[in-house]
């Protein structure tokens, strides 16, 4: 299964935006406001947190792809590692992560 490329994650995250007022998330593309700067629930100020701007999220990923991305090849050597599809509509990529998460976790309850 191929990865989302940089420049997409960036763009996922770099449009995140949320009110300052009553804390509602915002994206600039796949959920805006009427107002670029307000928030359509109570006319808060929208603010981008520090961690979403974009070098911030180029730094994080380039961490994950050195100390992160390297467990993945002993998560699959082991069978516990299960591929979704990250690039769809949020709803969709939920969707199949509720679903592989139904299909191979094991609970075990401890009395």
């Amino acid at each position: 299964m191929e990865s989302l490329d940089t420049d997409q994650v960036v763009r996922r995250l770099a449009g995140r935006r949320t009110c300052g007022r009553c804390q509602a998330p915002w994206h600039t593309q796949f959920h805006p406001t009427r107002r670029p700067d307000r928030c359509d629930a109570c006319g808060g100020e929208l603010y981008q947190r520090d961690d979403d701007a974009d070098a911030a999220i180029r730094m994080r990923l380039a961490v994950y792809a050195r100390q992160t991305a390297p467990l993945l090849d002993y998560y699959a050597g082991s069978g516990q590692l299960v591929d979704i599809d990250a690039a769809g509509a949020v709803e969709e990529v939920a969707a199949a992560a509720l679903t592989a998460l139904d299909e191979h976790c094991v609970v075990a309850a401890i009395a």
